[in-house]
């Protein structure tokens, strides 16, 4: 289904010249010969992204808890989920986006809570993946579904992915790809130094709960906000 588009954003990194030309350059555009679009950030029908991927998944964050329909163009180098891949067909795309030629594809957002002492001491939400690491050494965690333990793993550390996560992080860790339209969540281990275990997938309403059970502590690692050392992350 698709709707009117009266009101347009952008966003982008500021850092990034190419992004700018191409603000100013669809921005003209768009108000050459789609006057009735108001430019605006305050409540956007779509926000357009140029950069990458890690972009558009700020974006996707940034404007989670909206019906804003975010469109990427790709300036990066991977654009796995990006709208247009090529800014030069930017005028055509769009055109056909501002005619209701499109179809939307809805994403997930996860979050995560991280609980210290039994008080939540951090709760984040990401588009891609959650991960619990020990860059460098071993970490045991246990993994459980909606309170029932389902499996044990000493090894690296092990990742939580959405389905559009599926072919970053968890692509790299021999995970399964999964298709954007399934609702689901994917749990991959990284480098179990047992027998590997396949990646489970799992409905995405379940909770995930992953107890960090022991580490090797190196006291290498420091967080530069507090001097502390971290071992797991």
């Amino acid at each position: 289904m698709t709707k009117k588009i009266y009101k347009a954003s952008f966003y982008l990194r500021e850092d990034n010249p190419e992004a700018e030309k191409w603000k100013l350059k669809i921005e003209e555009w768009l108000k050459n010969d789609y006057p009735e679009i108001e430019i605006s950030s305050v409540k956007p029908d779509v926000v357009i992204v140029l950069g990458g991927d890690g972009t558009i998944i700020e974006a996707c964050r940034k404007y989670s808890q909206s019906d804003t329909i975010i469109l990427g163009v790709n300036l990066g180098r991977v654009g796995f989920i990006s709208s247009i891949n090529n800014p030069e067909d930017f005028k055509e795309k769009l055109t056909k986006f501002l005619n209701g030629e499109y179809k939307l594809n809805p994403g997930m957002i996860i979050q995560a809570r991280v609980i210290r002492d039994g008080r939540s001491v951090f709760v984040t939400e990401a588009f891609n993946e959650v991960v619990v690491q020990s860059p460098l050494g071993m970490v045991e965690i246990e993994v459980g579904i909606d309170g029932d333990m389902v499996e044990e793993i000493r090894g690296t550390g092990v990742l939580v992915s959405t389905p559009s996560g599926s072919t970053a992080y968890n692509l790299s860790a021999h995970g399964p790809i999964v298709t954007p339209d399934i609702e689901c969540l994917i749990i991959t281990e990284l480098f179990d130094h047992d027998l590997p275990t396949p990646s489970l997938v799992i409905p995405s309403k379940e909770n995930i709960k992953l107890i960090i059970k022991s580490f090797r502590e190196h006291k290498i690692l420091k967080l530069t906000s507090t001097n502390e050392t971290v071992d797991v992350l």
